[in-house]
């Protein structure tokens, strides 16, 4: 009995001090939480700051990428269209029709090089919060010339790789042209024109991209995001309008190009399909003639068809007139009055009339004439009016006789 009762006391020894160690255990671990708390937040924090710091460097250097990549992208079209295009035209004969291949591209130039200059006025760093908001705003501002003078270079780039590809059939000349290139531009790996050409095309195409990016590593918290995000957006839209201007274009070329085709090509082009299609259409219209079916009448059709018809001629009457005018001002021009002995009463009057002519010549002409040229070519190659007329025709039979 004894023994058990010594037994017991050992028992309920050991069971305290068990429960002492474990009390101990259980306020050590209550002391270290807030400490393993406090060294958790403290990485996080850490973390977060290291995050932005990366994100900052990777907008910065976004920023700098667009900048950057347009400063080049200016600098190699200036070398195409003033050395490269100066020295093709000393060749021995000049390629034909080599302004062709430069249409547009003064535009293009010049909106880029104002998009550059606002951004150098600004004297803003980069690295400066507010030079992303002015980024925006100078985009957001040139928005309509940038569209404008890329639909059209765009829309005409077809012309270009066409009109190259008539070059490459001559081989003396395709020769000499690449030597001329080659050695115009020695430091830059370009042997051909449409090097220089093609940029454009790709750099409308590259704007969302770089703005895409730059959006991405800028935090949505800061003050220039929702502007940002709108210029990205609009930046999409610019070249959506400018795929669907082109697609406009090509469809409405198709139908300007005017075919002289022999019998045996157009009989070499007839299909089934097209027999089928002649045939239904010439027996609708046997129908409608004979009065065995009535004519379908679309009044808003017609009147729209009319209005347009008018506004074609009249188009077509401002350009021939507008040519006309220029050419009789030139040779109105090419007359030097003030070289000859005027019959004139006073001494004023003679230099009178000498300086009048000679400010008409040198400074009220040129300033005027250059527009009326850009209007005269405007008015030649905006959209092709002739197509469109076709098309419309074509259309207009299509529903008479359907």
């Amino acid at each position: 009995m004894a023994n058990s009762l010594k037994a017991n006391v050992t028992l309920k020894a050991e069971k305290e001090i068990r429960e002492e160690k474990a009390g101990a255990k259980e306020m050590d671990d209550t002391l270290d939480e807030p400490a393993e708390e406090e060294e958790d937040e403290e990485e996080r924090k850490a973390r977060e700051a290291a995050a932005r710091e990366r994100a900052a460097q990777r907008q910065l250097m976004a920023i700098e990428e667009l900048v950057q990549t347009e400063r080049n992208y200016l600098k190699h079209l200036q070398l195409c269209t003033v050395t490269i295009h100066n020295n093709l035209q000393k060749l021995q004969p000049p390629p034909p029709n080599l302004e062709n291949m430069f249409q547009h591209i003064d535009e293009v130039m010049d909106v880029s090089s104002r998009l550059l200059s606002f951004l150098d006025q600004t004297r803003i760093h980069h690295s400066d919060p507010k030079y992303l908001e002015t980024l925006c705003d100078t985009f957001l501002s040139l928005s309509q010339d940038i569209e404008m003078a890329y639909k059209e270079y765009l829309a005409n780039y077809n012309n270009i790789t066409a009109l190259e590809n008539s070059y490459k059939q001559k081989e003396a000349l395709w020769v000499e042209m690449i030597r001329s290139v080659k050695s115009s531009a020695p430091d830059v790996n370009a042997s051909t024109l449409s090097f220089f050409l093609v940029m454009p095309v790709q750099r409308i195409a590259r704007y969302p991209l770089l703005l895409q990016t730059i959006q991405k590593h800028t935090d949505p918290g800061h003050p220039a995001y929702p502007k940002l995000e709108h210029t990205a957006h609009t930046a999409v839209q610019i070249n959506c309008r400018i795929n669907e201007y082109k697609r406009f274009r090509e469809v409405a070329d198709k139908y300007k190009k005017t075919e002289n085709l022999t019998i045996k090509d157009k009989i070499n082009r007839l299909s089934g399909h097209s027999i089928a299609k002649k045939t239904a259409r010439f027996s609708q219209y046997i129908k409608h003639e004979t009065g065995m079916v009535p004519k379908l009448k679309d009044e808003e059709f017609d009147a729209l068809a009319g209005f347009f018809f008018v506004l074609e001629r009249a188009v077509s009457e401002l350009h021939d007139n507008l040519e006309a005018y220029l050419h009789h001002l030139q040779r109105f021009l090419s007359c030097r009055p003030e070289e000859a002995d005027l019959d004139l009463e006073g001494e004023k009057t003679t230099l009178f009339s000498k300086e009048i002519t000679v400010a008409l010549r040198q400074w009220i002409y040129p300033s005027y004439v250059r527009p009326s040229l850009l209007l005269v070519i405007r008015l030649q190659f905006y959209w092709p009016i002739k197509g469109a007329v076709r098309l419309l025709q074509k259309i207009s039979s299509a529903v008479k006789t359907d």
